[in-house]
């Protein structure tokens, strides 16, 4: 890793640790709606997840058996 990846990452952990206490939590605790919405993209980016490693496996699969069959 570079030099600047590097700082690009300790400046995202810095935003991320003194933000999240301060805007994230609190909203997160006292609205509804807004935890529907971080749970639903939660499960939205999991299920996007699985579905990814699912198509992967698939694809090698397919090239396997027509390389061999």
């Amino acid at each position: 890793m570079t030099l600047l990846q590097w700082a690009g990452y300790l400046v995202w952990l810095a935003v991320l640790v003194l933000g999240f206490p301060r805007e994230f939590w609190p909203k997160f605790k006292s609205e509804k709606d807004y935890q529907h919405l971080v749970m639903a993209s939660i499960l939205m980016l999991f299920l996007l997840w699985n579905l990814r490693a699912g198509i992967a496996e698939a694809l090698i699969c397919v090239s396997f058996c027509r390389r061999f069959f």
